[in-house]
């Protein structure tokens, strides 16, 4: 059933027509970032590992999954509210944009945040396809104490665990008509999630985000671009008094359309080519500076992540029994894009030659790799997988089920030793100390700026002082 499903799905695909938006060749279902779902038609087709190397074998799965595609969080229902009620003003609306005058807004708070009908699928046909491609490994011999299953303390990542589980474990238990078995998962608490949430437990990086400094450069793009956006869509629409906020809630109901229908004809016709890609340029450089290259902390905060995905591979491989991971056949973890993108920039992927800021030259923007369409959409995934080549260990990598080669690797399937010693670094911090704020006196010697107190209220202290004396 899954695979018709998904066959269904791809034809499907085929069948809707691209929508143009300028060139011809201009699909704006590739550039809705980390609101892209995982399969439409216009995504890479979806391969099966390599056939296995002679004399080897599969010995441990090690995955991390973005959750699948979901609805508008609360924020943004509330804030489509109130574009709602702009919209209700619009007197002197363009032919064939009436309709927005009254537009209501779809998304309810109650299912905020939650996986969408699509979300659901994506995962259950992931575990399908994972099913499939290790159906040596992934076998009623396995118990749920050698797959443990781990999940960020937020609904949807649940919800994405379990559509993923049910497929795995259809015929694996006694449960239904499907067989399944009980399964099971856990999730440590926000603050102190280090290996899926580590943008929450990470106080040096919580401080370089209060700073300002994962927005800089996407706010002054926006600045120098939006004006046009808005201007070119009253122009084509007829809207007035149109505000940057209610740009963007336009364009994110875009992406939406996109998620729950595969639609581009409604919200999404209101921009150009152009006035896309400057949402995606703003998006990108975001997330490149609040969980990419941009930022040096971005890199090194998934350290627990990969220290841990390593020590659980060293455990199996050496059947190290004073370890509690010495039996996990794999491990499975449903977290989020922030989660994610961090995990390409601590591995090295998707990184430009140049840093990439407001300032860089548009051509080379246009060309960039690190393009969040790609490397953050919904249910987007990592797997490592450990094989036992005649006695000699190869861990195996995908993203997005597609085999990708590390730095220092010359192939997606790399000797585990050279594996570890290309990220010997990352494997040898402390998440603690790194995520240390630094004291004032720290900071300055670093020659950070620290704020001064201003001469009046040094005035201010001084008075009071000698007020004290007075009296």
């Amino acid at each position: 059933m899954a695979c018709c499903r998904l066959i269904f799905a791809t034809l499907l695909g085929l069948l809707v027509a691209v929508v143009v938006v300028g060139d011809s060749d201009f699909d704006v279902r590739q550039h809705t970032c980390t609101k892209t779902p995982y399969r439409n038609d216009r995504l890479w087709t979806v391969s099966s590992p390599d056939v296995d190397p002679e004399n080897c074998e599969v010995v441990h799965i090690n995955t991390v999954t973005r959750h699948g595609s979901r609805f508008p969080t609360q924020s943004s229902c509330e804030e489509y509210d109130q574009l709602a009620a702009y919209l209700a003003k619009q007197k002197s609306l363009k032919q064939g944009y009436e309709w927005l005058s009254s537009w209501q807004n779809p998304y309810t708070i109650a299912v905020s945040g939650l996986l969408c009908d699509m979300g659901e699928n994506e995962l259950y046909d992931l575990g399908t396809r994972l099913a499939q491609d290790y159906p040596t490994f992934l076998t009623p011999d396995l118990t749920l104490n050698q797959v443990p299953v781990q999940c960020t303390q937020t609904t949807r990542t649940g919800q994405s665990a379990t559509s993923f589980l049910l497929a795995l474990s259809e015929n694996l238990g006694g449960l239904t008509s499907c067989k399944l078995p009980a399964f099971s998962m856990f999730s440590d608490t926000k603050s102190m999630d280090k290996t899926l949430r580590f943008f929450d437990a990470c106080p040096a990086y919580e401080a370089a985000m209060d700073a300002g400094l994962g927005t800089e450069q996407s706010d002054l793009y926006a600045e120098r671009n939006i004006p046009a956006v808005i201007a070119d869509v009253s122009d084509r629409t007829g809207l007035t008094m149109l505000t940057g906020d209610y740009i963007s809630n336009m364009w994110e109901l875009c992406t939406y359309d996109i998620v729950m229908e595969n639609s581009t004809d409604q919200w999404c016709s209101l921009f150009s080519e152009s006035d896309i890609l400057v949402f995606e340029t703003i998006e990108d450089l975001e997330h490149y500076y609040e969980h990419g290259y941009g930022l040096e902390i971005n890199t090194q905060m998934g350290c627990a992540l990969l220290q841990e995905v390593v020590e659980i591979m060293d455990a199996v491989w050496n059947y190290d029994t004073d370890s509690d991971y010495y039996d996990d056949s794999a491990k499975f973890r449903f977290a989020h894009a922030e989660t994610i993108m961090p995990l390409v920039s601590l591995l090295g992927l998707f990184k430009d030659n140049v840093t990439l800021t407001a300032d860089t030259p548009a051509d080379v923007l246009a060309a960039r790799q690190w393009r969040t369409s790609i490397l953050a959409i919904f249910s987007a995934n990592f797997q490592f997988v450990l094989y036992n080549c005649t006695g000699v260990a190869y861990v195996h990598t995908r993203f997005n089920e597609q085999d990708i080669v590390l730095p220092g690797c010359h192939d997606s399937f790399c000797l585990y030793t050279t594996f570890k010693d290309s990220y010997a670094s990352i494997l040898n911090l402390d998440f603690t100390t790194l995520c240390t704020v630094p004291s004032s006196s720290a900071m300055q010697s670093n020659n950070v700026a620290v704020p001064r107190p201003s001469v009046a209220t040094l005035l201010f202290f001084l008075s009071l002082c000698i007020l004290a004396l007075i009296l």
